[in-house]
């Protein structure tokens, strides 16, 4: 029995500063924690958005326990990636929906372009 939760995680830039950041990325990311593997292309994504270019994480299902393990490192990389954001043209959006029905948790830099939001809808379970 473990804590269920879906994540979603998008790290973008525009489109020159984007070596600086997947520069970033590759020295900075834990290369032992599965989370952060970029040959599973369902959880990890590098889109082009045009202008800008964009890192996207995606888990579903998965046990997220805050302050433990994979998930600690993975907020940790956060914490390090936002203070970034406070001088560079780097933005973010983190929000984790777990299994309870108010248990939302949303991360974002200040300037950011509301890439990923949370749709509510009503659902009949008989």
């Amino acid at each position: 029995m473990g804590y269920r939760s879906e994540v979603c995680a998008v790290f973008y830039c525009p489109k020159e500063d984007f070596p600086a950041m997947q520069l970033f990325f590759d020295e900075n990311t834990p290369k032992d924690n599965e989370l952060f593997d970029k040959t599973d292309t369902d959880q990890y994504e590098v889109v082009d958005l045009g202008d800008k270019m964009m890192i996207r994480y995606l888990f579903v299902d998965v046990k997220w326990y805050d302050g433990e393990g994979i998930c600690q490192e993975f907020m940790e990389f956060m914490s390090t990636f936002e203070k970034i954001t406070q001088t560079a043209s780097w933005n973010y959006e983190y929000i984790r929906i777990g299994e309870e029905y108010k248990d939302i948790h949303i991360r974002e830099s200040e300037d950011n372009d509301h890439l990923i939001s949370i749709r509510r809808e009503v659902e009949f379970n008989f």
